[in-house]
Protein backbone atom coordinates (compact mmCIF):
# COMPACT_ATOMS: atom_id res chain seq x y z
CA UNK A 1 0.00 0.00 0.00
CA UNK A 2 1.71 3.38 -1.14
CA UNK A 3 0.71 6.32 -3.49
CA UNK A 4 3.07 7.23 -6.12
CA UNK A 5 2.89 10.37 -8.28
CA UNK A 6 4.97 12.31 -11.23
CA UNK A 7 6.80 15.05 -10.84
CA UNK A 8 8.63 16.16 -13.95
CA UNK A 9 10.95 12.86 -14.88
CA UNK A 10 10.82 11.80 -11.58
CA UNK A 11 8.58 9.06 -9.93
CA UNK A 12 8.07 9.30 -6.30
CA UNK A 13 6.63 6.68 -4.29
CA UNK A 14 5.94 6.97 -0.81
CA UNK A 15 3.73 4.69 1.96
CA UNK A 16 3.43 2.56 4.88
CA UNK A 17 3.53 -0.73 3.08
CA UNK A 18 6.87 -0.34 0.56
CA UNK A 19 8.32 -3.35 -0.47
CA UNK A 20 12.29 -3.84 -0.92
CA UNK A 21 11.95 -4.13 -4.83
CA UNK A 22 8.69 -2.07 -5.29
CA UNK A 23 10.63 1.19 -6.59
CA UNK A 24 13.19 -0.21 -9.40
CA UNK A 25 13.95 1.77 -12.45
CA UNK A 26 17.00 -0.25 -13.97
CA UNK A 27 16.38 -3.59 -15.82
CA UNK A 28 18.85 -6.51 -14.90
CA UNK A 29 16.61 -9.10 -16.72
CA UNK A 30 13.93 -9.94 -19.31
CA UNK A 31 13.63 -13.23 -18.44
CA UNK A 32 10.16 -14.13 -17.75
CA UNK A 33 9.99 -15.80 -14.30
CA UNK A 34 7.57 -18.04 -15.31
CA UNK A 35 9.29 -21.13 -13.27
CA UNK A 36 11.65 -21.44 -10.46
CA UNK A 37 15.07 -20.01 -11.44
CA UNK A 38 15.00 -16.05 -11.51
CA UNK A 39 17.80 -13.37 -11.70
CA UNK A 40 18.83 -10.74 -8.95
CA UNK A 41 17.81 -13.32 -5.70
CA UNK A 42 20.14 -11.15 -3.02
CA UNK A 43 19.70 -7.87 -4.03
CA UNK A 44 15.75 -7.73 -5.51
CA UNK A 45 14.59 -10.18 -3.07
CA UNK A 46 11.26 -7.52 -2.12
CA UNK A 47 10.68 -9.69 1.25
CA UNK A 48 11.34 -6.52 3.15
CA UNK A 49 8.64 -4.23 4.08
CA UNK A 50 8.23 -1.32 5.81
CA UNK A 51 7.16 2.46 5.83
CA UNK A 52 9.07 4.63 3.33
CA UNK A 53 10.28 6.36 0.36
CA UNK A 54 11.66 5.90 -3.18
CA UNK A 55 12.50 8.16 -5.88
CA UNK A 56 12.94 6.72 -9.52
CA UNK A 57 13.79 8.99 -12.94
CA UNK A 58 13.78 8.30 -16.25
CA UNK A 59 15.05 10.17 -19.60
CA UNK A 60 14.57 9.87 -23.02
CA UNK A 61 17.95 9.10 -24.00
CA UNK A 62 16.99 5.43 -21.94
CA UNK A 63 18.54 6.56 -18.79
CA UNK A 64 17.08 5.23 -15.56
CA UNK A 65 17.74 5.50 -11.96
CA UNK A 66 15.98 5.10 -8.98
CA UNK A 67 16.53 5.07 -5.04
CA UNK A 68 14.51 4.14 -1.67
CA UNK A 69 14.39 3.96 1.67
CA UNK A 70 12.41 2.49 4.63
CA UNK A 71 12.30 0.45 7.59
CA UNK A 72 11.31 -2.61 8.82
CA UNK A 73 9.97 -1.60 12.11
CA UNK A 74 8.84 1.62 10.85
CA UNK A 75 5.36 1.67 11.93
CA UNK A 76 6.21 1.19 15.14
CA UNK A 77 5.48 4.27 17.44
CA UNK A 78 8.99 3.02 19.99
CA UNK A 79 11.27 3.11 16.46
CA UNK A 80 10.57 4.82 13.40
CA UNK A 81 12.19 5.36 10.54
CA UNK A 82 16.46 5.99 10.79
CA UNK A 83 16.85 4.98 14.07
CA UNK A 84 19.26 3.43 15.48
CA UNK A 85 17.20 0.75 16.91
CA UNK A 86 14.91 -0.32 13.48
CA UNK A 87 16.32 -2.06 10.02
CA UNK A 88 16.80 0.46 7.52
CA UNK A 89 16.90 -0.66 3.76
CA UNK A 90 17.96 1.28 1.22
CA UNK A 91 18.10 0.20 -2.64
CA UNK A 92 19.98 1.98 -5.27
CA UNK A 93 19.88 1.08 -9.11
CA UNK A 94 21.23 2.86 -12.28
CA UNK A 95 20.03 1.51 -15.88
CA UNK A 96 19.91 2.09 -19.34
CA UNK A 97 16.95 0.65 -21.06
CA UNK A 98 17.73 0.95 -25.66
CA UNK A 99 16.17 -0.77 -28.35
CA UNK A 100 16.01 -3.85 -27.65
CA UNK A 101 18.73 -4.17 -25.16
CA UNK A 102 19.85 -2.44 -22.14
CA UNK A 103 21.34 -3.51 -18.44
CA UNK A 104 21.33 -2.01 -15.24
CA UNK A 105 23.32 -2.27 -11.61
CA UNK A 106 21.64 -2.86 -7.97
CA UNK A 107 22.92 -2.12 -4.76
CA UNK A 108 20.91 -2.61 -1.60
CA UNK A 109 21.51 -2.72 2.06
CA UNK A 110 20.37 -3.63 5.30
CA UNK A 111 22.20 -2.22 8.61
CA UNK A 112 20.68 -4.46 10.51
CA UNK A 113 20.57 -2.29 13.54
CA UNK A 114 17.41 -4.50 14.84
CA UNK A 115 19.75 -7.30 15.86
CA UNK A 116 18.68 -9.06 12.87
CA UNK A 117 21.29 -9.93 10.39
CA UNK A 118 22.42 -7.24 8.06
CA UNK A 119 23.82 -7.25 4.61
CA UNK A 120 24.94 -5.06 1.61
CA UNK A 121 24.55 -6.43 -1.62
CA UNK A 122 26.00 -5.59 -5.60
CA UNK A 123 24.22 -7.28 -8.54
CA UNK A 124 24.20 -6.45 -12.37
CA UNK A 125 22.39 -7.64 -15.72
CA UNK A 126 22.41 -7.38 -19.25
CA UNK A 127 19.58 -8.57 -21.85
CA UNK A 128 19.51 -8.44 -25.58
CA UNK A 129 16.43 -8.95 -28.04
CA UNK A 130 18.28 -9.63 -31.20
CA UNK A 131 15.76 -8.43 -34.36
CA UNK A 132 16.33 -11.39 -36.39
CA UNK A 133 14.49 -13.98 -34.28
CA UNK A 134 11.80 -13.59 -31.31
CA UNK A 135 14.01 -13.83 -28.70
CA UNK A 136 15.20 -12.48 -25.65
CA UNK A 137 18.77 -13.40 -23.72
CA UNK A 138 19.63 -12.22 -20.39
CA UNK A 139 23.02 -12.78 -17.97
CA UNK A 140 22.73 -11.69 -14.40
CA UNK A 141 25.53 -11.54 -11.67
CA UNK A 142 24.32 -10.76 -7.95
CA UNK A 143 26.00 -11.05 -4.32
CA UNK A 144 25.59 -11.02 -0.48
CA UNK A 145 27.79 -10.01 2.12
CA UNK A 146 26.17 -10.41 4.93
CA UNK A 147 26.85 -9.30 8.62
CA UNK A 148 26.92 -12.84 10.11
CA UNK A 149 27.47 -15.70 7.73
CA UNK A 150 29.55 -16.53 4.05
CA UNK A 151 29.22 -14.61 1.11
CA UNK A 152 27.02 -15.68 -1.48
CA UNK A 153 27.43 -14.99 -5.76
CA UNK A 154 24.26 -16.09 -8.36
CA UNK A 155 25.33 -16.20 -11.53
CA UNK A 156 22.20 -16.42 -13.93
CA UNK A 157 21.42 -16.93 -17.55
CA UNK A 158 17.93 -17.05 -19.20
CA UNK A 159 16.46 -17.26 -22.45
CA UNK A 160 12.93 -16.62 -23.50
CA UNK A 161 11.42 -17.39 -26.70
CA UNK A 162 8.24 -16.73 -28.31
CA UNK A 163 6.77 -20.27 -29.84
CA UNK A 164 3.19 -20.40 -31.07
CA UNK A 165 0.48 -18.89 -28.85
CA UNK A 166 3.68 -18.88 -25.35
CA UNK A 167 6.79 -18.51 -24.51
CA UNK A 168 9.13 -21.42 -24.05
CA UNK A 169 12.19 -20.23 -21.52
CA UNK A 170 15.18 -21.72 -20.59
CA UNK A 171 17.87 -21.21 -17.61
CA UNK A 172 20.81 -21.93 -16.01
CA UNK A 173 21.95 -20.59 -12.19
CA UNK A 174 24.76 -21.03 -9.89
CA UNK A 175 25.05 -20.55 -6.73
CA UNK A 176 28.35 -20.24 -4.99
CA UNK A 177 28.92 -19.89 -0.91
CA UNK A 178 32.24 -18.61 -0.05
CA UNK A 179 34.12 -21.21 1.99
CA UNK A 180 31.66 -24.40 1.64
CA UNK A 181 31.75 -26.68 -1.85
CA UNK A 182 29.24 -28.75 -0.44
CA UNK A 183 26.49 -25.51 -0.27
CA UNK A 184 27.02 -24.81 -3.82
CA UNK A 185 24.31 -25.42 -5.87
CA UNK A 186 23.43 -25.36 -9.83
CA UNK A 187 20.01 -25.10 -11.03
CA UNK A 188 18.63 -25.50 -14.65
CA UNK A 189 15.33 -25.16 -15.97
CA UNK A 190 12.85 -25.43 -19.29
CA UNK A 191 9.50 -24.43 -19.39
CA UNK A 192 6.62 -23.53 -21.86
CA UNK A 193 3.88 -21.14 -20.58
CA UNK A 194 0.78 -19.63 -22.48
CA UNK A 195 -2.37 -17.98 -22.10
CA UNK A 196 -5.84 -19.77 -22.51
CA UNK A 197 -7.70 -16.39 -22.17
CA UNK A 198 -7.30 -13.48 -20.76
CA UNK A 199 -7.88 -14.49 -17.31
CA UNK A 200 -6.20 -18.37 -17.32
Amino acid sequence: MYYAFPVGDLSVTAGPLLDQDDVIAATTSAYSDAFRLGSMPYSLTGGETGPGVGVAYSNDNGVVASISFFSTDGASSTVGIGTDNGDNVSTFTLGYNGDGFGGGLVIASNDGEAGTSGYDTFGGGIYYSPKSIPATISVAYDTQDPETGEEVTDLFVGVDYQVGPGTLSAAYNSTDIDGSDSLDSTGFEVSYSYGLNDYV
